[in-house]
């Protein structure tokens, strides 16, 4: 609020001060619009216009002194106003954050006759210039947004006195007023967002800022930067608006749904009963699991993972799929129009334009980075969402990969979370860190292929739902290139001769029920159409998952640092011994300070790899030396930092933090695990080692000190 009201003093309007909307300063605009808090004088005598005139306005709190324009933006709220809480009976926005019907709702006129936004101001200044003989002409860009915004303060003001007056005992209902006041900060984050938006075309706004593609465009140096909700400062050019949006969504879901059943999960798993083959409690989906993917898909929170060059090309492909169940959030085949109303009101579209809106459908690696951050706070978080590994990956290479059949008969119940898939590529027999040492084979015989070999650390291969495997077996002779001797495949899991065995363990834990599995594949017969693209190229296709399956893991790690360390203050400051709070003891100030450095500069690197795998040109393109050696730093330091994280974390919890009682333990052996999966740390240093050389020697050649230390 404070930022705003600072906002608001350095942008007062300037069409304003010559009268532009009828800025005189002699008219008090009332925003309540109820005529008994208005006093109205008789018309005098011989006055031929029968002229009311306002003598006094009482309750001053919905008042302001100023322009009509005001009003007029008072009047616009719904359109803005998010459908959260309370404002859902005021705004006229859909439930959906999906761009098209935002655009659909503003444009169209509702069944109860409630005007479209554009029609709206369209009709609001011909007729007053009519009646009133008047030549007002709609604000600036920039003086409209300080209207809106003024409006929006000004209705967070008065929550904020409803709240106070409640909690000093003054309301008549003091329960209603503490719950009308828990929008004061949904108001007010609407008012901040669209003041960074000083740029933004007033005609425009029909389908609301978050949406447009000018909206992250300021005047103002100061405000090029935003802390946002995960505490990372970002470029407004790399953060979208509507993806904070989306964020603080997420971190919504995370605290009143997730996090409350966090515990119970854990305990159920922790003590349920049933040893693999036979399911029991333990390898059966919990019900409330299924319950988190429902309230994430009403929220829109579905299949966020997804980036925008990958959208496209399966939007164009698969037009007749339900997108809007698929992705809430993105709307394909949707080109948007920008409004002008000093254009008399015509549309106007360019291709630049219908570029930008198509990248506002799905979101850019980093900023799918920040949501992505945000789900490793709470267990349970990335699958509510249909954004946990391996199906993200797996998606991803069928989605670029597959045919149209394989994708029909894959890629779309993956997509609609009615099934999940598990990758087969590691093996117990070889050092699977170099993969072209596998050796599980797939051999071309009539009518198809047949599968020989043995996997393990088959993630989700337990599943109840699973019933897609992607596996990487070799087909090519022992003398053709290493990297050309293995393809993959795509089958139904529950094909004869596959055996899913014992879950292995991760320092005692399962994952059930999803599970990590040694698979046996014996004689297994799959049909010609099993083959992922072209034979030999299984290592390419396995790079494009593993790099944004890195990326994911990363920052889901970034989320656990996270949790760690807020766990870590709340145990340190509540718990005493020796007559100090534990995080006044040995040191622990100092760790804490140190962890949360390592924490930062890892998010840091994982940013940074998201950035640079956004400026790879679009699907099959390879990665970037650049690409490369930004995921492997991200992917060495992330695992690192966060192991510190939670060590302080579990160390300041005693013997609790060994338990199930606190994610900290579980997080921990996956963040100990990460330094081996998607590559063990030793790999991605030495990938580090030879691109700094290489980067180098194209820098300053061979041996620049060669002849000085002949000479010395």
């Amino acid at each position: 609020m404070s930022e705003i009201s600072s906002w608001l003093a350095c942008h007062l309007p300037e069409g304003d001060k010559h009268g532009t909307y009828g800025g005189t300063g002699s008219r008090v605009i009332h925003g309540d619009y109820r005529l008994d808090n208005i006093i109205f004088s008789q018309p005098k005598e011989g006055d031929m216009s029968h002229a009311y005139r306002v003598l006094a306005v009482l309750d001053w709190e919905l008042s302001s002194t100023g322009d009509i324009t005001t009003d007029v933006a008072h009047a616009m709220l719904p359109y803005h106003l998010p459908p959260v809480g309370l404002l859902r009976t005021l705004s006229l926005r859909p439930e959906t954050p999906s761009p098209a019907l935002l655009e659909h709702h503003a444009n169209t006129p509702s069944a109860e006759g409630i005007p479209c936004q554009q029609s709206f101001l369209q009709h609001y200044y011909q007729t007053r210039n009519t009646l009133m003989h008047t030549t007002l002409s709609a604000p600036s860009p920039s003086d409209w947004v300080f209207y809106l915004v003024l409006a929006l303060f000004r209705s967070a003001s008065i929550l904020c006195g409803v709240y106070a007056r409640a909690i000093q005992g003054n309301a008549a209902q003091k329960s209603q007023a503490i719950e009308v006041s828990e929008m004061i900060p949904v108001i007010a984050r609407t008012a901040l967002l669209l003041s960074h938006a000083v740029s933004y075309p007033p005609m425009s706004l029909s389908h609301g800022v978050e949406d447009h593609p000018r909206a992250l465009r300021t005047d103002n140096k100061e405000m090029k930067t935003l802390r946002t909700s995960s505490n990372h400062v970002s470029h407004l050019s790399d953060l979208s608006i509507r993806c904070r949006d989306t964020l603080q969504t997420l971190r919504e879901f995370i605290q009143k749904d997730v996090l409350p059943v966090e515990r119970v999960l854990l305990e159920h798993y922790s003590t349920a009963q049933g040893r693999w083959p036979n399911r029991g409690d333990r390898w059966t989906l919990h019900p409330i699991l299924n319950e988190l993917c429902n309230k994430a898909r009403l929220r829109g929170l579905w299949n966020l993972w997804m980036p925008s060059h990958l959208c496209s090309h399966l939007q164009h492909t698969h037009k007749h799929w339900d997108w809007s169940s698929i992705m809430p959030h993105y709307s394909p085949g949707v080109q948007k129009n920008s409004v002008d109303i000093s254009n008399q009101g015509k549309e106007i579209e360019t291709k630049t334009e219908r570029e930008m809106n198509e990248k506002l459908c799905a979101f850019t690696n980093l900023e799918y980075a920040h949501l992505a951050i945000a789900t490793g706070f709470a267990l349970w978080t990335a699958e509510s969402l249909n954004c946990s590994a391996p199906d993200t990956g797996n998606m991803e290479i069928l989605g670029r990969f597959g045919t149209p059949a394989q994708r029909e008969r894959w890629l779309l119940p993956l997509l609609m979370g009615q099934t999940r898939s598990c990758f087969a590529m590691t093996e117990p027999e070889v050092a699977s860190s170099d993969p072209t040492q596998l050796m599980a084979e797939a051999c071309e015989v009539e009518g198809g292929w047949r599968v020989t070999g043995r996997k393990w650390w088959t993630s989700g291969a337990c599943d109840p739902r699973c019933d897609c495997c992607l596996f990487i077996g070799r087909t090519g002779a022992i003398n053709d290139p290493p990297h050309s001797r293995h393809s993959l495949f795509v089958f139904p899991l529950s094909s004869a001769g596959v055996t899913v065995e014992e879950p292995l363990t991760v320092f005692g834990y399962d994952d059930a029920p999803h599970g990590h599995p040694e698979v046996r594949f014996k004689e297994v017969r799959i049909s010609s159409d099993s083959l992922i693209g072209e034979k030999g190229r299984g290592f390419l296709y396995a790079q494009t998952r593993l790099a944004p399956g890195r990326l994911h893991h990363c920052c889901r790690l970034i989320g656990h640092g996270e949790r760690a360390l807020q766990e870590a203050v709340a145990r340190g400051s509540s718990r005493k011994a020796f007559g100090k709070t534990l995080i006044e003891l040995g040191g622990n100030s100092e760790r804490l300070a140190v962890v949360k450095i390592a924490l930062q500069q890892a998010r840091l690197a994982v940013l940074n790899a998201a950035a640079e795998l956004d400026k790879l040109p679009g699907i099959g393109a390879e990665l970037s030396d650049d690409a490369i050696e930004a995921l492997s730093v991200a992917k060495v330091a992330a695992p690192q930092a966060v192991t510190l994280c939670l060590d302080l974390a579990i160390q300041l919890h005693g013997g609790e933090g060994l338990t199930s009682r606190t994610p900290l333990a579980a997080m921990f052996a996956a963040t100990r695990a990460l330094r081996l999966v998607d590559g063990a740390d030793e790999v991605h240093i030495r990938s580090v080692m030879k691109l700094q050389k290489k980067e180098s020697m194209m820098l300053i050649g061979p041996r620049p000190y060669k002849n000085l230390h002949s000479k010395l």
